[in-house]
């Protein structure tokens, strides 16, 4: 529309708007259009010496839907910049290793703390350049290194999710070195069915337990101080005959306490368990 369409000549030249702004920015005649978005934006086109002709106004209509989808596409870039950064500093604020891949294992991010664990030498798990792209692919060396892929492959189209522990020979110490790796689904990522959605593999060092406080599992589960400690006591690699020699209480009460751990966390058994620990223990400090 043009000014015309609102007020008459003289009511525009006596309103405040063109004493206080129009008359000194030659603003005589207006012509505004609502591009018709959720912002309600107004576009409009200002000059002094003639009035706008009805091909005008037609032109002005015909541009409209095209800034409309300007405006539309430049606010979904701006969302998904916004996702995205707010997405890499997620994984980056993240205590433990999470590494993004997609279904064939090539790296999509790696937050800092996985990339540092995984350029160690010896490590079961680890980053292989791909010729392609010259992109990083994260694999498991030795005899799992199939399973795992399996394991990605499942995830990325639609399963459960699933957990794996790696035993490897540890550099500079005595103890047998592992690793539980949990591998679960990005869904709503906008992929395709055929490509699968990316795949968040979470690297939990068992081998170096960050002692997880029994409270914590109290806490979250409902256990008893006394399951907490035993929870705990064997996320830190102890067996229940060790437990029950350390707590001074009868195998038959560590086991009976295990049996009410698993049902309490609802896990389907120690390996199960174990999973879940790995979750918790990432966030041990």
């Amino acid at each position: 529309m043009t000014v015309e369409d609102v007020v008459d000549g003289d009511t525009y030249r006596r309103s405040e708007f063109y004493r206080d702004f129009a008359r000194s920015n030659s603003r005589e005649h207006m012509m505004i259009g609502l591009i018709g978005d959720n912002d309600h934006t107004i576009m409009s086109f200002f000059r002094g010496d003639k009035a706008f002709k009805a091909e005008e106004r037609a032109e002005f209509a015909r541009l409209l839907p095209h800034v409309k989808r300007g405006l539309q596409l430049r606010q979904k870039v701006h969302q998904s910049a916004v996702e995205s950064r707010l997405a890499y500093a997620a994984f980056e604020a993240f205590p433990g290793n999470a590494v993004v891949v997609d279904r064939d294992c090539n790296v999509l991010f790696a937050n800092a703390k996985a990339s540092r664990t995984l350029a160690r030498r010896g490590a079961p798990v680890s980053l292989s350049m791909v010729a392609a792209g010259g992109r990083s692919r994260l694999g498991v060396n030795g005899r799992e290194g199939a399973r795992f892929r399996q394991m990605v492959q499942d995830a990325a189209h639609g399963g459960n999710g699933a957990a794996l522990r790696l035993e490897f020979a540890a550099p500079d110490t005595d103890r047998v070195g592992q690793l539980a790796l949990f591998i679960s689904s990005l869904p709503g990522t906008g992929t395709s069915k055929l490509e699968g959605s990316p795949v968040l593999v979470v690297i939990h060092e068992l081998s170096q337990p960050r002692g997880a406080a029994p409270s914590i599992f109290s806490d979250l589960f409902g256990l008893s101080a006394a399951e907490g400690a035993v929870a705990a006591a064997l996320l830190g690699g102890q067996t229940a005959e060790t437990v029950a020699r350390d707590r001074d209480v009868s195998l038959d009460t560590v086991r009976t306490q295990i049996r009410t751990v698993l049902r309490k966390t609802d896990a389907a058994n120690l390996r199960d368990f174990e999973r879940i620990g790995a979750l918790l223990g990432a966030f041990a400090r």
